[in-house]
């Protein structure tokens, strides 16, 4: 399970994928993403692809903990990896290679 976040709305709306998470696991990415946004200052943003919700809350859980600097550069490496797969899905070619303007990757990046 996923959860994506709507962009152009003014409010935290998510849209749920393929299973539904209990109001425990609900209200505990609620609160996660509450207290990241108010810690940093931005969304929380991560690749979800292959993630279950499990997972997505352990990497929120451990990203929380990180210093503005640390992560302000996971969350542009996030974003840049985001803009690609969603170029490559409108352009339809599995072929691209992604750049990286970024040192960090989603491999080596310690979540």
């Amino acid at each position: 399970m996923h959860w994506a976040r709507r962009q152009g709305q003014k409010h935290n709306q998510y849209a749920k994928n393929e299973h539904n998470l209990s109001a425990i696991e609900y209200d505990r990415f609620k609160y996660m993403n509450m207290t990241y946004t108010a810690k940093f200052g931005f969304p929380f943003l991560c690749v979800v692809a292959g993630l279950s919700s499990h997972d997505i809350l352990r990497i929120s859980e451990h990203r929380i903990a990180n210093l503005f600097k640390t992560e302000f550069f996971i969350a542009i490496s996030q974003l840049e990896e985001l803009t690609f797969l969603r170029m490559q899905k409108i352009f339809g070619d599995t072929e691209l290679q992604q750049p990286s303007f970024f040192t960090i990757t989603r491999d080596n990046c310690k979540y």
